[in-house]
């Protein structure tokens, strides 16, 4: 069957202790979801102990098919959970998150989350803003959220573009501000991401130093992963990246060279030896088709 979903401007505030007060869609089996989340509030959210800890939460598994616009919206102030998570165990997923503004999450949190794990899944992810004066996160070391988190697992795919975003947060020790992977110990995974025209900033200056954007691509000879990666006209502030190439990974970078990469993003990385540099630009993910535009 098909379900089709528009919320617009509504506003989620402060549940009870027995509630959670977001949204949660799951589409299974062989279903069709087209949903829109457009110009709503979600303010005060707290993870009370039920499933569902984020703000915005879409699930996706067996063969379903889904198309998933989220802009507009206002998220704030998400006590023990994170902004808008779109995870995929399976199907297909197209998905628009754009010029929504995230503020004050929980530190283990992601402010946008996408994961495709055994999964073809396409996101843009554009004009968002993320992030404020008074910091993303809670100044803990140990807490490991990041403003964009995109992974690839498990033989998923997932496609993405990170454009003209504005991110500012303190990542802690095991987060940084956008995180990159594909890593899996089953069957090869595949990550291709355009990141430009992004303002990046990480605020943890002290402890662990800065790190504005981590790509993973596998870790070792039993767990691979391939990243595909155009990272250009990027201002990370002259903050660090840190591209790494694990034993069996594939790491192919559109640029010439780490120096092109410097230069183009205002920032100062490393990327892994067995990198492999001037490869074509990745492919564009699909937009998804809007709830009432496909009646």
């Amino acid at each position: 069957g098909t379900l089709r979903i528009t919320a617009t401007d509504n506003d989620f505030l402060y549940p009870t202790s027995s509630g959670h007060g977001g949204i949660q869609i799951n589409a299974q089996a062989d279903t069709n979801l087209l949903a829109d989340i457009n110009g709503n509030d979600f303010v005060g959210l707290a993870n009370n102990g039920l499933f569902l800890t984020n703000a915005l939460e879409f699930l996706n598994g067996g063969t379903a098919d889904a198309d998933i616009t989220v802009r507009n919206n206002n998220i704030r102030s998400i006590a023990n959970g994170g902004g808008i998570s779109i995870g995929a165990i399976g199907g297909t997923v197209d998905t628009d998150i754009s010029n929504n503004t995230i503020t004050a999450i929980n530190g283990d949190a992601n402010a946008i989350r996408v994961h495709a794990i055994g999964a073809i899944v396409g996101a843009t992810i554009a004009g968002n803003s993320i992030g404020e004066t008074n910091l993303l996160w809670p100044a803990s070391p140990s807490n490991s959220g990041s403003g964009v988190d995109l992974y690839a697992g498990a033989g998923g795919t997932l496609t993405t573009s990170v454009t003209n975003n504005q991110i500012t947060g303190f990542a802690p020790q095991f987060g940084s501000i956008v995180s990159l992977k594909a890593s899996t110990s089953g069957a090869p995974a595949t990550l291709s991401a355009t990141v430009s025209g992004n303002t990046l900033q990480d605020t943890e200056f002290q402890s662990f130093g800065r790190v504005e954007l981590f790509t993973l691509a596998g870790t070792s000879s039993a767990n691979s992963g391939t990243v595909n990666l155009s990272f250009a006209n990027n201002n990370l502030q002259s903050g660090s990246f840190n591209l790494f190439k694990g034993a069996g990974g594939t790491l192919n970078v559109t640029q010439a060279d780490a120096g092109a990469l410097n230069a183009s993003n205002n920032a100062i990385g490393s990327v892994s030896a067995g990198a492999t540099f001037s490869q074509p630009a990745p492919a564009a993910p699909s937009l998804p088709s809007l709830p009432l535009l496909s009646l």
